[in-house]
């Protein structure tokens, strides 16, 4: 789809103006489901990037529907990342509890969360927030964006510490038999 079907329906001059706003809006859209469906199966999150034409930033920041797309994308990315931070539980507190287990969740959630790290530091995803930040500095959704942008550093300190701890209770676990 990024390689050949999006170019053509972004960069493609045949389509009437019209349709193609409502096309690549929600083209972005579909990519984003697909994007989080095929990496959801794996228990990996992965930030949908558009390909949008970014070059020549005075009609970029002129533009306001490629704006309005940015910022939907965005959000989409706040919702991402707000929903595996509040949606991976782990067994501490059940009766399932098994350090292997605990130590296998916090392993991927570590995983996850330093992939999350690496991508919002993406050059492109910058390049469309540093945008958003030029046209909506005021906007509440950049602002929550930003914000759990810091959020993902504390979760991973958090979850590094965790394994830490789990590691320990292990090697006491293995010691004890």
């Amino acid at each position: 789809m990024n390689e050949k079907y999006v170019p053509y329906i972004l960069y493609s001059l045949k389509w009437p103006e019209g349709i193609k706003k409502e096309l690549i809006t929600n083209l972005h859209k579909f990519m984003i489901s697909l994007s989080h469906c095929y990496y959801s199966e794996k228990k990996q999150i992965v930030l949908y990037i558009p390909r949008e034409n970014f070059s020549d930033l005075e009609v970029v920041l002129k533009d306001k529907d490629l704006i309005s797309r940015l910022e939907t994308i965005m959000i989409e990315w706040t919702t991402q990342i707000r929903d595996f931070l509040n949606n991976q539980e782990s067994l501490t507190n059940t009766e399932d509890f098994d350090v292997s287990g605990e130590i296998e969740f916090w392993n991927l959630r570590n995983t996850n969360l330093e992939n999350i790290s690496l991508q919002l530091e993406n050059i492109e995803l910058q390049r469309i927030i540093d945008i958003l930040e030029k046209v909506r500095a005021q906007s509440d959704n950049l602002k929550g964006f930003v914000n759990l942008k810091k959020n993902i550093l504390d979760e991973r300190r958090r979850a590094l510490e965790i394994q830490k701890f789990l590691k320990l209770l292990q090697f006491k676990e293995a010691c004890e038999k």
